[in-house]
């Protein structure tokens, strides 16, 4: 009898598991669903205000990490939120770039976001 008493507790606790890793992931969507319009508007803003840096923004694909975070072709995105307000960190390397043998670029851009208008704090492009 105890084996199939094991394997029940087995069974009970992988499907308790898959469950958890199934809600971890619709929360996790719901999470990055929240941050892409403001992630976005990040990347139009540095496209649109700085032509050296939209070249690096096309074709962007980026991943969503977790708590406000974005990563893909060298680019790194950070976004916090306390309410309304929001800071954002863009930080681009082209060394981030596997393989890359390219000139080295490297931007940094901080901004904040309220209410959907987005103002820049600062920005640096060097090469």
């Amino acid at each position: 009898m105890k084996p199939i008493w094991l394997f029940v507790a087995v069974v009970v606790v992988a499907v308790v598991l898959a469950s958890a890793v199934v809600a971890y992931g619709i929360l996790q969507q719901q999470e990055a669903e929240r941050y892409l319009p403001l992630k976005d508007g990040v990347v139009n803003y540095i496209a649109t205000n700085h032509p050296d840096a939209s070249g690096f923004l096309a074709n962007l694909s980026l991943i969503y990490l977790g708590s406000g975070v974005f990563s893909g072709n060298g680019w790194y995105i950070e976004i916090g939120c306390a309410s309304m307000n929001c800071t954002a960190y863009a930080d681009f390397s082209i060394a981030r770039i596997q393989n890359s043998s390219a000139i080295p670029h490297r931007i940094l851009w901080n901004g904040t976001i309220s209410n959907g208008t987005i103002t820049e704090i600062s920005y640096a492009h060097a090469v």
